[in-house]
């Protein structure tokens, strides 16, 4: 129900674009349009925000400066951006270079869900694509299949251009003003609790959005926004390999590190989430063909544990691995370390240490054993040592949320 939503094809913006055909509707309640320019023939793209949907000059302008950046950066994996212009009434029209292709939204309407190894191969262009923005200081903020175009490339694998950079100023006024009326399932729980973002914010949803692209379905669904957004801070997503069978465990544990409601425990940035999706597809390959045995793969099938020998560790779970002399991902092993992690903890008289091992032990039992009672005692005991830390605190009452049988 907004201004905007009468037919526009035939009509002209500024006396320089026409409006030629209707192609989609968003979910802001914006329009996308074949548009041509007038004076060159050159077919473009032409997206309409009411002003309804786009309140003020500060937030139109930070679109713009951020979508000019992003097609400067990487103008091949970015849509190419013309530029921003205010309609008649008041609407704005996003003007940007037009590419025949579809939505990676509308590829999964058709096929529901699509192979691990294809859709591997669009992550790694995608993370290329998204390092270079981060390069920059941009962060996409808005990740998700309507946001990501795929062209035809003339080869055996699509061109992936990525939409809508800057959009993510949007939905934060949106929700500033209390209209709720846009998809939440991509967002981080960081951006639901309307914390910071940075690159790890786009990593989880690159996340969701290969758990959706394998599985056929988001992780977190519900009737209303509310619903969405209160199951992405406080419920843990089901395996995506216990939907579909044929996700092997490496990459099973690929996805789930990416979705981490920790930013701290997700893969640190795009640059090392395509090399460990790089190494987790060749191992996966190896093992198909039967050159390397299943067992002698250094990972978990919870979590995105997999280390090539000789490469560093990434996530945290793998550095207290490396830095606990752990050689196997076994549950003897996982005793042994808490067993000395536990010793530590209570042994210790240096109040930094003993907040670090206690910190590695909620990490454990978060992240690896999912264990809620065990790390709602760790936080306690943390809590305990450092009363002014908001951090356990906070991890407590995301328990409790999970766990109402424990009283608060």
């Amino acid at each position: 129900n907004v201004a905007f939503m009468t037919e526009l094809t035939g009509k002209t913006l500024a006396n320089r674009y026409r409006f030629v055909e209707l192609v989609a509707r968003g979910c802001y309640g914006s329009e996308v349009y074949r548009g041509e320019d007038i004076g060159t023939g050159r077919r473009v793209a032409l997206k309409v925000l009411s002003a309804d949907i786009l309140p003020g000059e500060d937030t139109a302008e930070q679109l713009r400066k951020e979508a000019a950046e992003a097609a400067r950066t990487d103008p091949d994996g970015v849509l190419g951006f013309i530029e921003l212009v205010r309609a008649d009434d008041g609407a704005y029209v996003f003007v940007a270079d037009a590419h025949e292709g579809e939505t990676l939204a509308r590829l999964l309407d058709r096929e529901v869900n699509i192979s691990y190894d294809r859709a591997l191969h669009m992550a790694i262009s995608l993370c290329k694509s998204l390092d270079r923005l981060h390069g920059t200081g941009l962060i996409h903020g808005d990740l998700k299949p309507e946001n990501i175009l795929l062209c035809a490339s003339g080869g055996a694998r699509p061109t992936l251009r990525i939409l809508d950079v800057g959009m993510a100023h949007v939905w934060k006024a949106l929700l500033k003003n209390g209209k709720l009326f846009f998809a939440p399932f991509y967002l981080a729980p960081e951006q639901v609790k309307g914390g910071s973002v940075d690159p790890r914010t786009d990593i989880y949803a690159l996340g969701i959005i290969l758990y959706q692209a394998m599985v056929g379905r988001v992780p977190f669904d519900g009737e209303t926004f509310e619903d969405v957004t209160t199951k992405i801070v406080v419920e843990q997503a089901q395996q995506p390999r216990t939907i579909n069978a044929t996700i092997p465990k490496e990459v099973n544990s690929l996805i789930m590190c990416a979705m981490d409601p920790d930013p701290d425990s997700r893969f640190q940035s795009m640059s090392e989430f395509a090399v460990i999706i790089e190494n987790v597809m060749e191992v996966v390959e190896s093992i198909r063909k039967g050159d390397i045995e299943e067992e002698s793969t250094f990972g978990s099938e919870t979590t995105g544990l997999y280390i090539r020998p000789g490469e560093a560790p990434v996530t945290p779970l793998q550095k207290l691995m490396v830095e606990m002399g752990m050689q196997t991902d076994t549950p003897e092993e996982w005793a042994r370390v808490i067993g000395v992690l536990e010793n530590r903890m209570a042994t210790t008289q240096d109040k930094a240490e003993k907040l670090r091992t206690g910190k590695n032990l909620a990490l454990i039992y978060d992240n690896k054993l999912f264990n809620t009672e065990k790390s709602r005692d760790v936080y306690t005991r943390i809590l305990e040592i450092d009363p002014v830390n908001n951090d356990p605190l906070e991890e407590l009452e995301r328990i409790y949320s999970l766990d109402l049988n424990w009283p608060a």
